[in-house]
């Protein structure tokens, strides 16, 4: 009778190994996806290349460079790197926003840098699902949240009406990144929250409780926004790591009851007692 070897048990436990890298992301792409990685990391080479152009003063060469930026994406199948329409809209928004910004008659630096970038984060979160860049943000919204706390606790008005602005800008700074990196609902809320929180800042500052049920409810959802992923990647490895070691010992518990199967069939037979 054959059994199961230690050669089969270690290709049984490598092809379980590239599952797992397969289900974490790490397995090597096919050509076709190698392509399509190759075809938007020219985008985010394009915004990169026209923040550091914007840095230098270099003008004319920064809306040459959004100008070769939009051109090469036309060329581009959407649907091969955005799931959803409000996604490309989102896109799409960011590049013209870019764009208008930089052909203002009063042109303003700052503003320009920030529209860039916001072009930048978003582009960028299409092509790095695990570690986007706009996930860096994470502590600036923590800083100015606990700013605002800060605020209610020593009844400093200034500065709690200074932290709700610098947190509206933060998010309008992520927020296209955010409509591709998760569900729209998500985004929405963390929005419906904070236009809540800018329009009524004055009748929050005289309501202090009402303002801080409406701040520990805000940064519930700022963490979801942020660390959501990073809890689902934990879940999921944690599951995995489970149903390897379920299938390990299944394949082990399977080879000891063979090899005792086998023993006992090949047990020396007593003729003695038939003999009797």
């Amino acid at each position: 009778m054959k059994f199961i070897t230690k050669g089969t048990i270690h290709v049984l436990m490598i092809v379980v190994l590239l599952l797992s890298f397969h289900h974490l992301g790490y397995a090597s792409h096919g050509p076709d996806d190698l392509e399509s990685i190759r075809e938007w990391q020219r985008l985010n080479e394009f915004a990169e290349e026209a923040l550091f152009l914007l840095n230098k003063n270099e003008f004319e060469a920064t809306k040459k460079t959004l100008n070769d930026l939009s051109a090469h994406f036309l060329t581009l199948d959407t649907a091969k790197y955005l799931g959803q329409v409000e996604q490309v809209h989102v896109i799409l928004s960011t590049i013209v926003e870019a764009k208008e910004t930089l052909n203002k008659v009063e042109f303003d630096i700052k503003q320009a840098e920030s529209k860039l970038l916001r072009m930048r984060l978003a582009l960028d979160a299409v092509s790095h699902h695990q570690q986007p860049l706009w996930i860096n943000y994470y502590p600036s919204f923590v800083k100015t949240m606990d700013d605002l706390q800060y605020s209610l606790e020593h009844n400093n008005r200034d500065l709690f009406y200074h932290s709700i602005n610098l947190l509206e800008k933060h998010f309008e700074m992520v927020r296209p990144s955010m409509y591709v990196s998760h569900p729209g609902s998500v985004v929405e809320k963390l929005h419906s929250q904070l236009v809540y929180l800018t329009t009524n800042k004055e009748e929050l500052w005289r309501e202090k409780d009402r303002a801080v049920d409406m701040l520990s409810s805000l940064e519930h959802d700022v963490n979801i926004a942020f660390l959501k992923k990073k809890e689902e990647s934990l879940q999921s490895i944690t599951l995995l790591i489970f149903g390897i070691s379920t299938l390990i010992l299944s394949v082990l518990s399977y080879v000891a009851w063979r090899k005792y199967r086998g023993e006992r069939e090949r047990r020396p037979i007593t003729w003695k007692k038939f003999m009797d």
